[in-house]
C-alpha cells in the first residue's frame, strides 16, 4: 500500500481484490511498520534501519512457506505496489535476500529514484527525537532506549519536528522524516547496502521481469499544498530542484538552476493560479524522472529480463485518486488514479455501470496484471484472441551504450491503448541534461548513505564518500 511510508494500510476497505481474484489468482495484502517505528536508523545502537521493509520481507517469507495451503504457487509470486508501495517493491527487487521469495514485480507511480525514497541524516534525527522527549542521552544506545520506552503515539506526534532544513523546504506532502536507508555493509539481515545505480548497472543483475509505469499527471496531488504558497515558487525557484540533484540547495548555484527550471516550464509568466497546469507538470516530472532513470539503466544493462512500461492517461469514473484529493474538476490522470481499475473499495464507491468506459478499462487492466502474474507477460501469445486485450504490450528494447534509449510505453488513454513514445520526452531530455551536468550521468542520483563514519552522499563518478 501507499501512504509515503508514514501512513496508509492494506485493508479491504481500500484494497478489496474481488476483480483480481475473479481471474483465478490469489491476492495477499499486508501491513507493516510505518514512520519512525518502521524506519528509525541508529546503527551504533544496533538499529540498522528498514524495519518496515523487513516486515514486508517477513510476509513474503510467510507466503513462500504457506501459500500452497491456500491453493497458491510459492514458485510464482508477484510483488506489487503503488506510490510508496512501489518504492518498497523496488527495494526488494534490488535485494538478493528478498528476491528469494518472489519472481516478478509491478511498480505503479514510484521507484527507488523517487526523490522521497531515502532518509536524510537518520542518526541525527533519532538523537533529536530523544531530546524532544526531554532526555539528554550520552550515547546512541541510550538514545535507542529512550525511544524504545516512549509511547508510540508520542513518537508519531514528535517525528515531524526532526525534519532537516532541506526537507522543510519541499512541499508539505513530501516532508517525511523517517524513510528507508542504504544500510552499512556489516548490517545484519541487510536489505540493501549499495547505491541502486551500482546494482542496476551490473549486467543482468535484475533477473526478474517488471512492469513499471506512471500516471500522466502524477504531480497533481501536490497542488493541494502548493496552491497555498504559490508566491514562494517565484521567490524561491530552487524549490523546483529534486533532492537527487547533486548541489547545495542553499547555494547561488541552486538559485540559478531554479530560475532555469522555472523559465523552461513557465517562460516569462509567474507561478500563479493561471499556471497551475505548468506547475503540475513540474511536480509530475519528478515522478517521470524516476521512471526515465530506470528505463535508461534497464535498456543498457538488463538484457535477460523484460521491462514493460506504461503511461496511464485515462480519465474516468474510477480515477479515485483525484476524488480523494478533491481534484475531480481537473483533467487528466492523477497520482494513484489507476489503482481502482484494479481494486475496489467500499469506501470509495467503485461500482460503475457496464456501459461506462471505465468498466471496460477495468476488465482490461485486471487481465493485463493477472496475465503478468501468471505468465510474466501481460499480453502472452496465448492471449492473442482475448477481446479485452486487442493489442501487444511490447517490452522495452535493449540498446548499446552508443545509442539513445527509445522511450516506449503502453499508452492507456481515453481514445485507446497502444504502444507509443513517451509524450513527455522533451521534458525528460531537459532533466537528463540537468542530471548529466550536476551528477555526471542521468541515473547517478545523489542519495543519503550510511557509512561507518556517518552520513555522506555517494559520488559514483570517483567512488568516494
Amino acid at each position: 500500500h501507499g501512504g509515503g511510508l508514514i501512513g496508509g494500510h492494506g485493508d479491504s476497505s481500500l484494497y478489496l481484490p474481488n476483480y483480481l481474484v475473479q481471474e483465478g489468482v490469489i491476492v495477499v495484502t499486508l501491513n507493516y511498520r510505518l514512520g519512525v517505528l518502521g524506519f528509525l536508523c541508529l546503527p551504533d545502537a544496533g538499529v540498522h534501519g528498514n524495519a518496515g521493509l523487513k516486515d514486508q520481507r517477513a510476509a513474503l517469507r510467510w507466503i513462500s512457506e504457506n501459500i500452497a495451503v491456500f491453493g497458491g504457487d510459492p514458485n510464482n509470486v508477484t510483488l506489487f505496489g503503488a506510490s510508496s508501495g512501489a518504492i518498497a517493491v523496488n527495494f526488494h527487487c534490488l535485494s538478493a535476500e528478498s528476491k528469494r521469495y518472489f519472481h516478478k514485480a509491478i511498480l505503479q507511480s514510484g521507484s527507488i529514484y523517487t526523490e522521497f525514497a531515502f532518509q536524510e541524516q537518520p542518526e541525527e534525527k533519532a538523537r533529536l527525537l530523544a531530546k524532544l522527549l526531554g532526555h539528554s542521552p550520552s550515547s546512541d544506545v541510550e538514545v535507542y532506549e529512550t525511544l524504545r520506552n516512549a509511547p508510540a503515539r508520542k513518537l508519531f506526534e514528535l517525528q515531524p519536528l526532526v525534519l532537516t532544513d532541506r526537507e522543510k523546504a519541499v512541499e508539505r506532502l513530501f516532508q517525511i522524516p523517517f524513510l528507508p536507508v542504504i544500510e552499512r555493509s556489516d548490517s545484519a539481515d541487510a536489505l540493501i547496502t549499495r547505491h541502486p545505480t551500482e546494482i542496476l548497472s551490473e549486467p543482468d543483475s535484475m533477473d526478474i521481469p517488471i512492469i513499471l509505469g506512471y500516471n500522466e499527471r502524477d504531480g497533481m496531488m501536490v497542488l493541494i499544498d502548493a496552491i497555498k504558497t504559490l508566491a514562494s515558487y517565484n521567490a524561491e525557484p530552487e524549490r523546483f530542484i529534486p533532492r537527487t540533484v547533486a548541489l547545495d540547495y542553499f547555494s547561488p548555484e541552486a538559485r540559478a538552476l531554479g530560475e532555469e527550471i522555472r523559465s523552461f516550464y513557465f517562460g516569462s509568466r509567474p507561478v500563479s493560479r493561471d499556471t497551475l497546469n505548468q506547475l503540475t507538470d513540474v511536480f509530475t516530472d519528478k515522478y517521470l524522472l524516476a521512471y526515465r532513470m530506470t528505463v535508461e539503466l534497464w535498456a543498457r544493462h538488463q538484457r535477460r529480463s523484460k521491462f514493460f512500461g506504461y503511461r496511464f492517461a485515462f480519465d474516468g469514473l474510477l480515477n479515485k485518486g483525484k476524488a480523494i484529493m478533491s481534484l475531480g474538476a481537473m483533467k487528466g490522470a492523477a497520482h494513484i488514479d489507476e489503482v481502482y481499475y484494479l481494486f475496489s473499495s467500499p469506501l470509495l464507491r467503485t461500482e460503475v455501470p457496464e456501459t461506462d468506459r471505465a468498466y471496460g478499462l477495468r476488465k482490461t487492466m485486471v487481465r493485463l496484471w493477472t496475465n503478468f502474474a501468471r505468465y510474466s507477460d501481460p499480453t502472452p501469445e496465448s492471449a492473442t484472441a482475448d477481446p479485452t486485450i486487442p493489442f501487444r504490450w511490447q517490452p522495452q528494447p535493449n540498446v548499446p551504450e552508443t545509442q539513445d534509449v527509445p522511450l516506449m510505453c503502453l499508452n492507456i488513454t481515453n481514445t485507446g491503448i497502444a504502444m507509443a513514445e513517451m509524450p513527455e520526452k522533451r521534458r525528460m531530455n531537459f532533466w537528463a541534461g540537468i542530471f548529466k551536468r550536476f551528477n555526471g550521468q542521468l541515473a547517478d542520483v545523489k542519495l543519503p548513505m550510511i557509512s561507518s563514519a556517518g552520513n555522506a552522499a555517494i559520488d559514483l563518478n570517483n567512488n568516494t564518500l
